[in-house]
C-alpha cells in the first residue's frame, strides 16, 4: 500500500508506475493522477502562436506568417524571419562547405526510393502535359496497380523483376499518364514493346 502525494488516497502498489530508483520501486503519483497531469502538461506545451514578433537577425517586427514554424521554440516559430533565412541560406550555399552539404543532401534524396519515385512521376507527368495529355497518376495509384498485377510484369508475368511504369497506349499515340493507361512491365518487355501497341 502507498499514499499518492497528489490525491492523498492510499492505494495498492499496482496503482503506481514502476521506478527502480525509488526505495519502494514505485513513483509517488498514482496512475490516475499521472494521466490527468499528463493531459494538463500537454495542454500547456501546445504553443499559442503570436500574431507578430521581432526577427532576432534583422530586428524588424513582422507578422507571424513571415516566420517558419519551429516546434522547438516556445512560441512555435523560428527566431529568424523567412527573408533572413533565405538570405542566410543563399550566402551559405555559395561557400564550398555549403555547396558540398547541399549536393550531398540532394544526392541522398535522389537515390532514395522516395526520391526515385518522385523523379519518375515528375518526368512522366511532364511528358504527358507537354503533349496536352492528362497526367493524373499518383504514387498511391501506382502502388494499387502493382497490387492488382501481383507485382508481376503485365506482358510476360515474370516475378521478382524490377518493374517500370509502361504506357499501355504510348504517349506518342495519345496515351495519358493515368490510372487506366499505366501497367507494370519489366525492362525487356518495355523495351521490346517500345512505341508500339500490344495486341
Amino acid at each position: 500500500m502507498k499514499v499518492c502525494r497528489v490525491c492523498g488516497e492510499t492505494k495498492e502498489l499496482s496503482e503506481f508506475h514502476r521506478r527502480a530508483r525509488n526505495p519502494d520501486g514505485r513513483v509517488g503519483i498514482c496512475k490516475s493522477c499521472k494521466s490527468i497531469y499528463d493531459v494538463e502538461l500537454r495542454k500547456r506545451r501546445i504553443p499559442v502562436l503570436p500574431s507578430a514578433k521581432t526577427c532576432s537577425r534583422c530586428g524588424v517586427y513582422r507578422e507571424a506568417g513571415a516566420f517558419n514554424k519551429n516546434k522547438a521554440n516556445a512560441d512555435g516559430l523560428n527566431s529568424w524571419c523567412k527573408s533572413c533565412h533565405s538570405e542566410y541560406y543563399k550566402d551559405y550555399v555559395s561557400t564550398p562547405e555549403g555547396r558540398q552539404r547541399k549536393n550531398v543532401a540532394s544526392h541522398t534524396y535522389a537515390v532514395s526510393t522516395k526520391g526515385r519515385s518522385s523523379q519518375r512521376t515528375g518526368y512522366m507527368t511532364y511528358r504527358a502535359r507537354k503533349r496536352g495529355l492528362p497526367a493524373t497518376l499518383t504514387l498511391d495509384e501506382w502502388e494499387d496497380i502493382l497490387f492488382l498485377f501481383d507485382h508481376r510484369c503485365a506482358y510476360c508475368m515474370g516475378v521478382d523483376l524490377k518493374l517500370e511504369q509502361d504506357h499501355f497506349i504510348p504517349v506518342s499515340k495519345g496515351g495519358g499518364y493515368t490510372l487506366d493507361n499505366i501497367v507494370p512491365a519489366c525492362r525487356p518487355c518495355n523495351a521490346t514493346k517500345g512505341n508500339g501497341m500490344t495486341s
